[in-house]
């Protein structure tokens, strides 16, 4: 198990309970120092807690929840490269391919030499093209089939 020290205080990862969305701390500090560095400890640790639920909320495929968390990173931190990657993937997964690609270009400003993210891109625009070329097939066959039933109708109107 995982211990601590802060100041005099010995503390280990069994004083600490984590319900989703809850804890509860039993007299735990959550940092030493100053008011402002103590802040600043709990928004990291605010701030990766929802990184690591983004991660979690992917692997269960819970693609909103995942872009939630990441959502909440970016907004203290808009140019946080975990964060600006894990929602890219999720919306990479969930089709929205615009906002991945927007999402995977911002991670390439953020660290031009982010090879993951160049290959998500590059998946973006592949996967892309594949639904326009399915959503042409599916519209070409409907529009046909709406011809035909258009031209039996004539058919029979003018026969009839």
């Amino acid at each position: 198990h995982l211990e601590g020290r802060c100041g005099d205080r010995l503390f280990d990862c069994r004083d600490v309970s984590f319900i989703v969305g809850e804890g509860e701390d039993k007299g735990i500090p959550l940092g030493c120092g100053t008011g402002i560095e103590q802040h600043k400890q709990i928004q990291d640790y605010v701030l990766t807690t929802h990184l690591n639920l983004a991660l979690c909320f992917l692997r269960l495929k819970d693609f909103s929840q995942a872009v939630e968390n990441c959502n909440k990173v970016i907004e203290q931190d808009k140019s946080n490269e975990k964060a600006l990657y894990r929602r890219g993937e999720a919306r990479l997964l969930r089709n929205d391919y615009n906002l991945a690609m927007a999402d995977f270009q911002k991670v390439l400003e953020v660290n031009p030499s982010n090879r993951a993210a160049r290959t998500q891109l590059s998946s973006c625009q592949s996967k892309m093209k594949e639904h326009q070329e399915q959503e042409k097939k599916i519209y070409a066959n409907m529009f046909q089939k709406f011809a035909e039933r258009d031209s039996k109708v004539c058919e029979l109107f003018i026969l009839g």
